[in-house]
This record gives C-alpha cells, structure tokens and sequence, in this order.
C-alpha cells in the first residue's frame, strides 16, 4: 500500500513485477556473490503466472475492441 504522501506508481505493469520481487526475495548462502545468484523458482513461477495472466487479459481487451470495431 502507499501512503498519501507517496504519488501512485505510474507503471503499475512494473509495480506488479516489483511486489512479486518483493514477496519472493532471493535468498542464497553467505559466501556466494548475490549479483551472481539465480532467482529461486517461486519467484520465476510468480511471474510467468502473473505474465500469462496478463497476456490472457490482454488477449481479451483486443478481442473486445476488435469486436466494437466491427459494429461500426
């Protein structure tokens, strides 16, 4: 959540992403170089689901305005 003195998040797309980042931290052994470290595979599940998600929407919406076109 924000608070009011934040402005809401203009790239909600990217807000999505980064709260899945931030329920999934990555999470590896002290002596291995973090920058280095693969993302755990919850993360990459978290996000192929919310990508899939969002092309099913996407699929959808330009159904819907394909299908408004054709009415007029």
């Amino acid at each position: 959540m924000t608070s009011s003195n934040e402005p809401a998040n203009p790239y909600p797309f990217r807000g999505s992403i980064e709260a899945i980042d931030a329920a999934n931290p990555l999470k590896s052994p002290w002596h291995y170089d973090q920058s280095i470290t693969a993302p755990r595979l919850d993360r990459l599940d978290a996000k192929a689901t919310y990508f899939v998600d969002y092309i099913e929407y996407l699929e959808r919406r330009i159904a819907a305005l394909e299908a408004r076109l054709d009415k007029e």
